[in-house]
C-alpha cells in the first residue's frame, strides 16, 4: 500500500495524517481504489466503530 498503513515502524500519528490527507484531497484521481479500500479497512480494524452505535 502506498501509504504504508500496515508498517509497524510507522507512527500511528503519521498513519492518521496520511488518511486525513487522502480524505481532504480535492480529487482522488491519483489514489488507487486499492489504496482507498486499504485505508478504510485500516480504520475499521484500528478503531471500534461499532462502539459508537
Amino acid at each position: 500500500m502506498k501509504y504504508h498503513l500496515d508498517d509497524p515502524d510507522i507512527a500511528m500519528q503519521s498513519k492518521v495524517m496520511a488518511i486525513e490527507k487522502m480524505a481532504e484531497m480535492e480529487t482522488h484521481n491519483s489514489i488507487t481504489k486499492n489504496d482507498l479500500v486499504g485505508a478504510l479497512r485500516w480504520i475499521y480494524e484500528h478503531y471500534d466503530l461499532l462502539s459508537v452505535l
